[in-house]
């Protein structure tokens, strides 16, 4: 049943994810420039709950597709993205969900504002950190494991081994350039778009 569902939704996934993380990464950016401790930087910073969960989905996709030709690197690989994937989300989730929970008015980052900052982002911001760690690291071994699983071409691989990179590249550039944030946003999100197009064409699911 879970391995239906994973063969229905990786390409809509990572479409969608593409579109995802090509428009809020720049809208991250827009606040981080102007507000970066304001409701604004909280409220963007919680578009990117969806592009993460529809990369986790794209990702369990990918690692059932390729399992059972996988290197025993690829597999390891590949639990370490979605490990990375997930404390990536249970980060964003704990930084800038439970934030709406407090009681008192709070921003999830409030330094030099006046207010108390949230407690949780104590938390969930290095929780979020060891996530695109373990993406970096297992991303690179799942997409240079890729291609002698012979399933994926080697620009798959390609766009599966730099999403970490150019995640990590977007987090850093975000504070100082929004026209940078959105080149690597761009880059991302066509590279996960034309990935999601390639496994809906040559993956569709049996109907029969």
């Amino acid at each position: 049943m879970i391995a239906r569902v994973l063969e229905r939704s990786r390409g809509l996934a990572a479409i969608f994810g593409g579109v995802a993380w090509a428009v809020s990464l720049p809208l991250v950016a827009t606040a981080a420039g102007d507000d970066p401790v304001g409701l604004g930087y909280d409220d963007y910073n919680r578009l990117l709950t969806l592009p993460l969960v529809l990369l986790l989905v794209a990702l369990l996709g990918l690692r059932s597709l390729q399992r059972p030709r996988l290197s025993r690197w690829g597999r390891r690989g590949a639990a370490l993205s979605l490990i990375g994937v997930g404390l990536m989300l249970a980060g964003n989730i704990v930084e800038f969900w439970l934030v709406l929970l407090a009681e008192d008015p709070v921003f999830a980052i409030a330094s030099d504002r006046g207010v108390e900052s949230f407690a949780g982002s104590d938390i969930g911001w290095p929780i979020f950190l060891i996530g695109a760690l373990l993406l970096f690291v297992g991303g690179i071994l799942f997409g240079a494991a890729a291609p002698g699983a012979m399933i994926l071409p080697s620009w798959a691989a390609v766009v599966v081994a730099l999403t970490a990179p150019l995640l990590i590249a977007a987090f850093i550039v975000w504070t100082t350039s929004v026209a940078a944030t959105a080149v690597l946003a761009s880059v991302l999100g066509v590279g996960w778009i034309l990935l999601g197009g390639f496994l809906l064409a040559a993956f569709a699911p049996k109907t029969a």
